[in-house]
This record gives structure tokens, C-alpha cells and sequence, in this order.
């Protein structure tokens, strides 16, 4: 018998939280803002050994007004009211953001595995998740596909293999590498954390 345990939790505070409303921001429950921390008391509460982490990535598609089935709140006008050329723009600064200044706004959460898990764990973080759909793709896939392309001002972009939506392209080498050394910065060396 395989016992494990894989769940996806949300860093907080997230740059979109205020949008929300809620008194903590984003209407979470419980304020995650250490993956190392995090880990380590999940891993007490159930017995279960921390394997792996893997850091996730936000394209903001939840602030897509395409996507929405209720009212959407007045402060998504921050965000250009939830349009996708916004959601673009924001994706792309965000990760502009975390590369020159180091801010980790495109990362989202993380996903912890524990337990005994048959098999290779994927660690690998992918920066490029859809505007849209929210689907994330390695950068590896998008190039050998033939999904990326530069536009006339210099900007790359890739669109998205399952719903076309277009999207900003990184390399996911650089944001490996910088969360990399941002996350072992702000953990103080957990073992676990990708290595790319």
C-alpha cells in the first residue's frame, strides 16, 4: 500500500489580495508565508515526511473577467478591470518585477508532496501559465512546439496550448535559478526546494 499526501497551498500576502476584500485579503482562511514552515508543520500534524516542493506560479486568470460568473468587485479596475490585454500586461511586469528586484509576485503558492511516493517527483517551476485557463507549460515544451514568437517591439509571448490564448513567454531557466536562490534566501536552505 502507497501511502502520500499532495496538496497546493497559497503564499501569503499575494499583490492581488486587496482586491478580494476581506479582512486578511484573498478570503483565505490561514496565512502561508513560508513553504519551509509550512512543510515542516504539515509534516508534524499527519506524520507524513516531506518529500518535495514546487513553486507555483500565477498568471492572475483568476482575475479574468472571462472567467467570472459573479459580480466582480469595483478594485479589479486596478487591474484593468479583469481584461486579458491588463492580465498581459500585469503577468509580464510581475515577472519583470521578481527578476530585476526580487519580489516574487508571479509566485503564487506552492505544492507539497509527503509521503512515500512511487516514482519521480516534477520540481521543475514553469513561470508560464495562461492568462486565460490558468494552464501552466515548461518553457521547453512552448519552444519545441513552435508556440513562441517575438512581436514587433521586442516582447515574447507564447500561446497557450489549450486554449490559444496569448501569453508573456520567460524562460524558465532565470526563474528557476532566481527562485532558487530567493526561496533558499527566505527558508534558510530547505533541502527540499527545486533544483534546476
Amino acid at each position: 500500500m502507497v501511502l502520500y499526501l499532495s496538496l497546493c497551498l497559497t503564499q501569503q500576502p499575494l499583490p492581488t489580495d486587496f482586491i478580494d476584500g476581506s479582512p486578511g485579503g484573498g478570503g483565505h482562511v490561514n496565512s502561508f508565508t513560508s513553504a519551509w514552515k509550512t512543510a515542516s508543520a504539515i509534516e508534524e500534524a499527519t506524520g507524513f515526511r516531506h518529500v518535495a516542493t514546487k513553486v507555483l506560479c500565477s498568471s492572475l486568470s483568476f482575475l479574468n473577467r472571462g472567467n467570472s460568473l459573479r459580480l466582480l468587485p469595483r478594485r479589479l479596475l486596478l487591474f484593468g478591470g479583469g481584461y486579458e490585454w491588463s492580465l498581459f500586461f500585469h503577468a509580464w511586469l510581475f515577472r519583470r518585477l521578481d527578476r530585476y528586484l526580487n519580489t516574487r509576485m508571479s509566485v503564487y503558492g506552492w505544492a507539497f508532496y509527503f509521503g512515500r511516493i512511487q516514482g519521480p517527483i516534477d520540481t521543475e517551476t514553469w513561470v508560464n501559465v495562461c492568462i486565460r485557463c490558468g494552464s501552466a507549460s515548461p518553457a521547453s515544451l512552448l519552444i519545441r512546439r513552435e508556440l513562441v514568437r517575438r512581436t514587433l517591439v521586442g516582447v515574447h509571448i507564447f500561446r497557450c496550448p489549450d486554449c490559444g490564448a496569448d501569453n508573456p513567454f520567460a524562460d524558465d531557466a532565470w526563474a528557476a535559478d532566481w527562485l532558487r536562490r530567493e526561496m533558499m534566501r527566505r527558508t534558510s536552505g530547505d533541502p527540499t526546494l527545486p533544483r534546476n
